[in-house]
């Protein structure tokens, strides 16, 4: 998507998918886009991103789908054209190339809370789990909560769930304390915890067994929606490892500073 400035005002045209929520309530539009944008095609992002705030009535913007995800059914997903959008010059938030700190930091406490949306699904798929085996027999004389090679499975999947509790805790302490400045360990809760949830998940499958395969069944509920976490709100194999390895090489970069969260 390109702004292109004329006079004082931006034009802008492209395409935008996965703008969540982006229709409003009555599917037409919201009444307020912050749209990421290039400024100049010619230029890379640190030159040339930008934010430029859009009212959803301005002529132009057409809402010309929807997306249909296979989990998080509850979020609306459309596809969004702007044709010759023009708004205000005033309207971009900072100048071209700010974009890339203000998506950063946008995108790093939304990485905090996919950490705690993820311990939400693998409690809901533990305690799913956990509640069956210990009515289940098998036709046995015990419930099969009583075997080790079940209970050792739910050992496991606990000690995954608080680590993942404790990390994405930690994470918004960080982000707080630091206003927004530190994000290495927002950035690791969302790669480590959204990982962890689709395995978490897959384990509470296999104590049930194959009746949780249908989609129906609860936990193939929970397992669709966990696969989206690792791969939306910036891959975990792309873009969030990148903003870790960024982090990590940096020239001022303190190896103690995720473990005190200091202001």
């Amino acid at each position: 998507t390109i702004a292109r400035r004329e006079g004082d005002e931006w034009v802008i045209n492209g395409h935008k998918h996965y703008t969540t929520n982006g229709s409003g309530w009555e599917g037409t539009g919201c009444h307020l886009f912050a749209v990421v944008c290039r400024t100049d095609p010619t230029k890379g992002a640190q030159d040339s991103l930008a934010i430029i705030m859009v009212p959803g009535n301005t002529p132009g913007i057409n809402v010309e789908g929807f997306l249909e995800p296979a989990g998080h059914r509850a979020s609306i997903t459309p596809r969004i054209k702007f044709s010759n959008v023009r708004v205000p010059a005033a309207n971009i938030l900072g100048k071209p190339g700010d974009g890339v700190r203000m998506v950063q930091q946008n995108f790093a406490w939304t990485a905090a809370l996919i950490g705690a949306s993820c311990v939400g699904v693998m409690r809901a798929a533990f305690e799913y789990a956990l509640d069956w085996a210990k009515r289940e027999t098998k036709s046995g004389p015990h419930p099969i909560v009583d075997y080790s090679v079940i209970g050792y499975e739910f050992a496991d999947m606990k000690m995954k769930i608080e680590a993942c509790r404790y990390l994405s805790w930690k994470a918004c302490q960080q982000f707080d304390l630091t206003g927004g400045s530190e994000q290495e360990l927002a950035v690791m809760a969302k790669v480590y915890c959204s990982e962890v949830c689709v395995d978490v998940c897959y384990d509470a499958m296999k104590i049930v067994g194959v009746d949780s395969y249908m989609s129906s069944h609860p936990l193939m509920q929970l397992m669709t929606d966990s696969l989206c976490f690792p791969l939306y709100d910036g891959g975990n194999l792309g873009a969030r490892r990148r903003q870790l390895h960024n982090i990590i090489k940096a020239a001022d970069y303190d190896p103690l500073t995720a473990a005190y969260a200091q202001a």
